[in-house]
């Protein structure tokens, strides 16, 4: 039964400034759509500049890199998107199934996952917060950054449709669709736990609107998010500034007098001059989004809006879609996010930035034998590898550099826009900015045994000249053939020393964590002086992967999405599978540092961490 509850705004704002002599309630940068690309009105690919497209501006916050981290210990079966702070299951069916709207709501309440209780459906600006318009299938995407099981399908949201029993909204996650439909339809669940704390993210997600309840644990009942600004809209004659994002829109919602085709709708608001301004341009898909209010319907807008002849149609935004020749378009009397046909007609409304203030991306580099981490304060920058994040204009940014004492690694320096060997450095955002920190470890001398025969092995160590040439110097004439294996394009690699040519693709350069058979006409030994290499977690991709093993010798903690690990000594063949004990094969019970592997995969996962 339909329950209407009173609409609280809570006052717990934080006044950042006057505009217009009205003090804001505290403002949201929207997220970039991730699009880096343009396109003409057929689909074909083309330069940026000069067409206002949203590949073009690449309006909005940058996203973190990483985008997503996995969490560890505890909350090892989770990742939390550094762009959000939200925490998710870092599989996308954990539910295992499609579930009706009420059933996704009571599952979300009840799971515990990650140490945590408290996880819930997320609302649909949550949701949609995981839409990627650069690629064609997003599910495919998440499950490349190190989620699971992310299902090219409808998942539900929290939100239900306004004034309405019977609907609720969902996202597509494999184009990034946002409809709705009968609740006691069958969907995918996700779950999520708040994660928006000052400080954990880049952006911090608005509320939806909703307020109605239609049962506990929907977005109207919990109205996560930030709240809005009271007014909501400031009118500057002809102009309205959205308090809430910094955008400025026209007031008319139909000042071009009609309908228009993509192209020239970017045409036209490129040419726009209104309200003393030219910087005008077409809207990219977040914008118009950010307009929806999930409370309201025909317009789907905030009340007390200042806005006059808003359509009953769609509107186009200047993100291209999946299947290049259409465009994003925002029907703003239903809320519904779809897509069309470049050549077909929609209605305009231009944005120009306003975003209230600016930002900075910080891109932080690691180099050098050793390894450690770096991280910020204020925080942000988190990694042990490369990262990246915006910090408004004049942030004051201090590093710090930690050495991994477990790889017997120091740290000597900085450099870019730091200097110095001090563990800490400041750096002023008044640009956006790079910054290298360099860690070394000392060189160790090592010695790898080859037998007459078949080798199959890997470079736990590796000198600074990585040549195979280099590598194999002290056995070369004994050695007939060394193959490897591309594991992300299936290809095999070869390298014959007395021969020249191959149909294959030639082996340049030994590389750590792969694995390569090796063949010798007689024993050797190789005697080399080098850097142990990276016990980092080695990328797997579906199907077979040819792996070398640089952790220490110990049990077998397989990946998920392993099928089965073969193993190969002496003329042996080991083998663990993940179901089956049967093998013809001795069993493989351990993974020993400097051997090789095989590995099938049915999914690509980074999660094998060596130990």
């Amino acid at each position: 039964m339909k329950k209407p509850i009173n609409r609280i705004i809570f006052c717990a704002i934080i006044i950042i400034g006057v505009w217009a002599g009205i003090a804001s309630a505290e403002s949201v940068n929207l997220p970039q759509t991730g699009q880096t690309k343009c396109y003409d009105a057929e689909g074909a690919e083309i330069t940026c500049a000069g067409t206002g497209q949203d590949g073009e501006k690449q309006a909005g916050m940058p996203w973190p890199n990483p985008r997503f981290t996995a969490g560890t210990g505890a909350e090892a079966d989770c990742m939390i998107d550094n762009l959000t702070g939200l925490m998710w299951p870092k599989n996308g069916n954990l539910a295992g199934g499609k579930k009706t709207w009420d059933d996704a709501i009571d599952y979300a309440n009840n799971l515990t996952l990650c140490g945590h209780s408290d996880w819930r459906l997320p609302n649909i600006n949550e949701l949609e917060s995981l839409a990627n318009a650069d690629e064609t299938n997003t599910a495919a995407w998440l499950n490349a950054q190190g989620f699971t099981n992310v299902q090219s399908n409808l998942y539900w949201s929290s939100t239900a449709v306004a004034y309405s029993m019977n609907f609720a909204w969902f996202v597509h996650m494999s184009n990034g669709l946002v409809k709705y439909y009968y609740k006691t339809s069958n969907y995918y669940v996700w779950p999520v736990r708040t994660g928006q704390q000052p400080g954990n993210s880049a952006i911090s997600l608005p509320k939806t609107g909703q307020t109605v309840t239609w049962r506990a644990g929907d977005d109207g009942d919990l109205e996560k998010g930030i709240p809005w600004p009271s007014p909501r809209f400031t009118v500057q004659g002809a102009c309205v500034t959205d308090n809430l994002t910094g955008l400025m829109w026209p007031k008319d919602g139909n000042l071009a007098g009609g309908k228009k085709t993509w192209d020239d709708a970017i045409d036209y608001a490129n040419n726009l001059t209104l309200c003393g301004h030219s910087d005008w341009r077409l809207p990219n898909r977040k914008e118009l989004f950010s307009l929806i209010d999930y409370g309201n319907q025909e317009p789907a807008l905030p009340s007390g809006r200042p806005f006059a002849n808003v359509q009953s149609n769609f509107y186009w935004s200047s993100t291209t879609y999946a299947y290049t020749g259409s465009a994003w378009i925002v029907d703003l009397w239903s809320g519904v996010v779809n897509y069309d046909y470049k050549g077909y007609n929609g209605y305009v409304w231009p944005v120009r930035a306003g975003q209230s203030g600016s930002f900075d991306n910080l891109t932080i580099s690691i180099s050098g034998t050793g390894s450690g981490t770096v991280t910020s304060s204020p925080s942000g920058i988190s990694c042990g590898s490369t990262c990246s994040a915006s910090f408004a204009s004049g942030t004051v940014v201090t590093l710090t550099a930690v050495a991994d004492a477990s790889a017997n690694s120091a740290f000597t320096g900085w450099s870019g826009a730091c200097t110095g060997t001090s563990t800490t450095c400041t750096v002023t955002m008044d640009a956006s900015k790079n910054v290298t920190a360099q860690f070394s470890k000392p060189a160790q001398s090592i010695q790898i045994s080859l037998t007459s025969g078949w080798n199959f092995i890997s470079f736990p160590n590796l000198p600074t000249d990585k040549s195979v040439t280099k590598v194999f110097a002290d056995v070369s004439s004994n050695v007939r053939i060394i193959w490897g294996y591309d594991n992300q394009n299936k290809k095999w690699q070869v390298y014959k020393p007395k021969v020249q040519g191959s149909m294959f693709n030639v082996i340049e350069n030994i590389e750590s964590g792969k694995g390569y058979w090796v063949y010798m006409d007689a024993s050797g030994k190789i005697d080399m002086t080098g850097w142990t290499a990276s016990t980092a977690p080695i990328p797997l991709y579906p199907g077979w992967n040819l792996i070398g093993y640089n952790g220490n010798d110990g049990t077998i903690n397989p990946p998920s999405g392993w099928v089965i690990i073969w193993g190969w000594e002496k003329g042996l063949w080991y083998a663990k599978h993940s179901t089956l004990n049967d093998l013809s094969a001795l069993p493989l019970n351990s993974l020993s540092k400097g051997k090789a592997y095989w590995i099938k995969m049915t999914e690509a996962a980074t999660d094998w961490t060596q130990q």
